[in-house]
């Protein structure tokens, strides 16, 4: 139930255009907990961690934010992906 606050307290600032304001991975895990999924990937030539969060026992069918850090822990870039009809931000 936690986690799932959380992720509401981060789709609403991610709905208004703020959720970048945090920066680094720390930001982010102080503030919104572990993300779900955590992978190492490359994209744009460059090394990246991509965090997922989205609702604990909601495994399909949820709203869905992917975070991408460099390797130096800033945010490069955000994603939303919405529940059942794919829309992408």
């Amino acid at each position: 139930e936690a986690q799932d606050q959380k992720f509401n307290a981060m789709l609403e600032e991610m709905k208004a255009g703020t959720l970048d304001q945090y920066l680094n991975k720390g930001k982010y895990l102080r503030t919104f907990g572990e993300p779900v999924y955590v992978k190492r990937i490359h994209k744009n030539n460059q090394e990246m961690e991509k965090w997922l969060y989205r609702y604990s026992a909601k495994f399909f069918g949820s709203e869905k934010i992917y975070l991408y850090f460099d390797s130096e822990e800033n945010l490069v870039e955000s994603e939303y992906v919405g529940a059942h009809n794919g829309e992408v931000r």
